[in-house]
């Protein structure tokens, strides 16, 4: 195992702000939408549509500044919006201040008239969209966490000092792991290959991390680090929140079937991770294999790590949501990357976990 490449994301927390624009008529109907965008932890700013608020002067100012700063902006259509000389030019100005970014529009139940007048304005060749579609859309924005802990004001208050590192990890197939995970299989398939044991961890593994929590023990024992101490408490969460394995990738270096030595190099699996970091604590974390497969299992997942290096008692295997993952720790020869955690993890996982130095 060796690590390929690793590099700190240092602005991912800049909140993605969202404009969104409406009908006051809309509001209640809409309601629902917003409450979806709060659940997800979006910031957006919305400006509500009438007669009164777009004859508002600062209203409508502070409406463009906001649309001016968005990072994705969202507008309701409705047959009173394009119908309404007023609103219909406020709304392609809108337009065409956030034609630029990501412009999205939310079909409120267009009539007939009013998808042809649609069809006529500078905005038809923006694509109208459910509130399902809207919501995933905006949902593939975010490529990490905005939130971590789950008290608040803890968030609030360490926003400041968590990063992001994210690293990719190169893991040795040797031909010995891919021939026992074959001669398994071989027993009850008759027509198994080694290219199809390829073929089964390309598609069926799943990887991961999970992060234990920020700091490791000395971080407790030292009073340097106590006004910090809040931060130091157990997470337990995989990470990306939003999308929590990354798929792994087998890359044949040989032909199976050829004249080669059992410990001969015949692949390499790619796992990218993305972990928050804490710059004054570090972080303590865990990767994790997951099988989302019948034909390989959680035993063959162990068996490549140990040829690969590992010793059995450092990897551990646990049922998460009626799924096995394999815990396992990176044997990277890198003092900044893995240690030997005399922690309060150890028990549940083991005395071997990986640990982020901070800066």
């Amino acid at each position: 195992m060796f690590l390929a490449s690793k590099r700190e994301i240092r602005n991912p927390g800049k909140r993605l702000l969202l404009y969104i624009s409406l009908n006051e008529n809309k509001l209640e109907e809409c309601r629902e939408f917003l409450n979806e965008l709060d659940k997800y932890g979006f910031n957006y700013y919305l400006y509500v549509k009438s007669k009164e608020n777009l004859d508002n002067d600062f209203l409508v100012e502070k409406s463009i500044y906001n649309c001016l700063k968005a990072d994705v902006g969202i507008i309701v259509l409705d047959d009173e919006t394009l119908n309404d000389p007023q609103m219909y030019n406020y709304t392609m100005h809108e337009a065409g201040v956030l034609i630029g970014k990501k412009l999205m529009l939310y079909n409120a139940g267009l009539s007939p008239e009013s998808l042809n007048l649609f069809s006529k304005s500078p905005i038809r060749d923006v694509q109208l969209s459910s509130k399902e579609k809207v919501i995933e859309a905006v949902k593939n924005f975010i490529t990490l966490p905005l939130n971590i802990f789950k008290d608040e004001s803890i968030d609030c208050y360490t926003r400041n000092r968590i990063f992001y590192v994210k690293f990719v990890v190169m893991l040795d197939l040797r031909y010995n792991s891919l021939l026992k995970i074959y001669e398994r299989l071989s027993k009850v398939r008759d027509d198994i290959t080694l290219n199809d044991v390829y073929t089964m961890l390309e598609e069926s593994v799943m990887t991961g991390i999970r992060v234990l929590h920020f700091g490791q023990k000395i971080s407790f024992e030292n009073i340097g680090y106590w006004p910090y101490h809040q931060e130091m408490k157990r997470l337990d969460l995989d990470f990306p929140l939003r999308s929590m394995f990354s798929k792994i990738k087998t890359f044949k270096k040989i032909e199976c079937g050829e004249e080669v030595d059992p410990t001969d190099l015949v692949g390499s699996i790619k796992m990218e991770f993305v972990v928050p970091n804490n710059e004054i604590l570090g972080v303590t974390f865990l990767p994790f294999f997951e099988i989302q497969d019948n034909d390989i299992t959680p035993s063959d997942l162990v068996t490549i790590l140990v040829d690969d290096g590992l010793k059995k008692e450092q990897i551990v295997k646990k049922i998460v949501d009626d799924k096995v993952r394999v815990y396992f720790p990176l044997n990277i020869e890198d003092g900044r990357l893995f240690y030997d955690a005399k922690d309060d993890v150890k028990e549940e996982y083991s005395e071997t976990v990986n640990y982020f130095y901070p800066k």
